[in-house]
Parts: structure tokens; C-alpha cells; sequence
């Protein structure tokens, strides 16, 4: 294949699924993945979403779903018919070198794509929550701030992961768009939050700390120490 026929091939994939890319909010991105669904990331949430199309209409969308360890939400708001980005079958997994293409519209500011390849598989990193998010695909397409939540495509045009967390050396983070994906984005549309048991730590300066053994009945103790946690006494923070 020449040059030619390559940008012609990628040209042809931004244009083919530049509609079903939308801006979320003040300073986000997302993607059209069914009628009146739009996938996008937990972070992109404030009080009211706004979603901001190709167009340049704008529609106020809801939240049936959002779930905040895992950095995915699914938004409620009509498309207007506009057509879902088709999502690559799964049997077709991601290779290590395999050309891609980030596509973001952050806070509706405009259509931005970016070519890069997948430069790493399987890697980790925390969510929001503190939550460590497992089997992102990491890649080198060049990304304006605010791209999260939009589309990494593969070079038929297909939904191949969500680009979700920037990584210091500039690369980026993307969900990919697995079958355990499909049906994480699903039970989200239909209201189905996951519930996660957390077990953790929390630090408190040594004033609350004393406020808080004198809560459960404790005396005055200094240093580190462990407290049972009664409705009485709550940590200062999730684990």
C-alpha cells in the first residue's frame, strides 16, 4: 500500500466516524455507541452534562449509569438518529504495532484526530477512585486535552477502545473494546452500577485521631493505631 492509499484509508475512517463523536461537558469527549447512548468517562460527570454534537447542536443528557471506580458512564440523550460507531468483534484483539487512530471532540471545541500505534497491552493504572483499572491498551495517537471519554478507532473505522487516562510521557490510556466492555456498557444503560466492597485505611491528624478512639470509647493513645470503625465513628475518606 502507498502513502497515498494509507491516508486516503485513514482520511476515510475519521470522516466515516466523526459523527458519532460528541463533546461531554465543559472539558470532555465521548462516543455514540447505540440510539440515544453515548459512552464517555466517569470523570467527564458534573451536576448537569451537556452533549455536544458534530453538528453543532447541543443536548442535555442524563445518567443511568456511572461507574466511578472503573472511569465508564453511559449517558441518556437524544441522538437524533445519528449512527453508532460500529465496535470491532472481539475475536479481532489488539496487536502490539497495530495502527490507530484517536478521535476527541473536547467540550464540543471541534472534531480532533490523532494517528498513532498501540505501543503497549495489558497495562494498569489508577481510576479516579484510586481503583486499579487492569487491561488498558496503551498508544502513541497524539491527543488534544479533553479527549477523554472519545473513541480510539482502528483503521476500518471501528470502535476499538475509550481513550481514558494520559500518561506522563504522552501516550495514552485507552479501555478497550472488549465483550467484558460490551456488557459493562450495557448493564450501565440499563441502570446496573457495580458494587464494590472496599476495605482500606484512612489518616487523620493526631486531634481527630483522638477524636475519633474517644467515639468508640478508646482512651487517649499516641502513634499509629488501628480503630474499629462502629456507626459511630466513619473514616474521613474511601480506602
Amino acid at each position: 500500500m502507498s502513502l497515498d492509499e494509507l491516508s486516503k484509508q485513514l482520511a476515510d475512517a475519521v470522516a466515516a466516524a466523526a459523527p458519532a463523536v460528541v463533546g461531554v461537558g465543559r472539558a470532555g469527549s465521548g462516543v455514540i455507541v447505540g440510539n440515544d447512548l453515548v459512552l464517555t468517562n466517569a470523570h467527564n460527570l458534573r451536576d448537569q452534562v451537556d452533549v455536544y454534537f458534530s453538528d453543532g447542536s447541543t443536548a442535555r443528557a442524563s445518567v443511568p449509569g456511572a461507574d466511578v471506580d472503573g472511569d465508564l458512564a453511559v449517558l441518556s440523550v437524544p441522538t437524533g438518529g445519528r449512527k453508532p460507531l460500529d465496535w470491532r468483534p472481539p475475536e479481532v484483539t489488539p496487536r502490539l504495532g497495530e495502527v490507530v487512530i484517536g478521535l476527541s471532540s473536547p467540550g464540543g471545541r471541534g472534531l480532533r484526530a490523532g494517528v498513532g500505534s498501540i505501543s503497549a497491552l495489558d497495562v494498569s493504572f489508577r481510576g479516579p477512585g484510586g481503583t486499579t483499572v487492569t487491561g488498558a491498551l496503551e498508544h502513541s495517537a497524539p491527543l488534544a486535552r479533553g479527549s477523554s471519554g472519545g473513541p480510539l478507532i482502528d483503521t476500518a473505522g471501528r470502535l476499538l477502545g475509550v481513550n481514558t487516562n494520559r500518561e506522563g510521557d504522552g501516550f495514552y490510556l485507552a479501555l478497550p473494546a472488549s465483550a467484558q466492555l460490551k456488557d459493562r456498557t450495557d448493564a450501565l444503560a440499563r441502570g446496573d452500577v457495580p458494587r464494590r466492597p472496599r476495605l482500606g485505611v484512612a489518616l487523620a491528624p493526631p486531634r481527630a485521631a483522638r477524636r475519633l478512639r474517644q467515639a468508640v470509647g478508646l482512651p487517649p493513645r499516641d502513634g499509629c493505631s488501628c480503630t474499629p470503625l462502629t456507626p459511630k465513628a466513619r473514616p474521613l475518606a474511601p480506602g
